[in-house]
């Protein structure tokens, strides 16, 4: 399967990343993309919000203590959350981060059981 670094956010409306579209998670308004950095590159903040209505960028996570500037601790996926305000996103050491979809502001971090 080939991964696009670009997102159809409707018809004639696109948005464009450095990296390929791993995931994405509407939630209401807003699109959460978790983005698949390859393995030689650094990108721990690779979740983005991007409005649902014109594909505009609206925020990107981010960085959180836990994760560091480790490339392995990039995002693997987002989850919903109580509330379509929220989702939860997990990366590769274990955090467990809940972000506010509509600014991108960390909720909450904790290391995963």
């Amino acid at each position: 399967m080939t991964q696009s670094n670009s997102l159809d956010v409707r018809p004639g409306v696109t948005a464009t990343f450095r990296f390929p579209v791993k995931t994405v998670d509407r939630r209401g308004d807003v699109l959460v993309v978790v983005l698949e950095v390859p393995p030689q590159e650094s990108m721990t903040e690779n979740v983005f919000g991007v409005s649902a209505a014109d594909g505009a960028m609206l925020w990107q996570v981010e960085r959180v203590a836990m994760t560091g500037t480790n490339p392995v601790n990039r995002y693997l996926n987002v989850l919903p959350a109580d509330g379509a305000d929220h989702a939860w996103l997990y990366n590769w050491n274990g955090a467990d981060v809940l972000v506010d979809v509509r600014t991108g502001r960390v909720i909450r971090a904790e290391l995963g059981k």
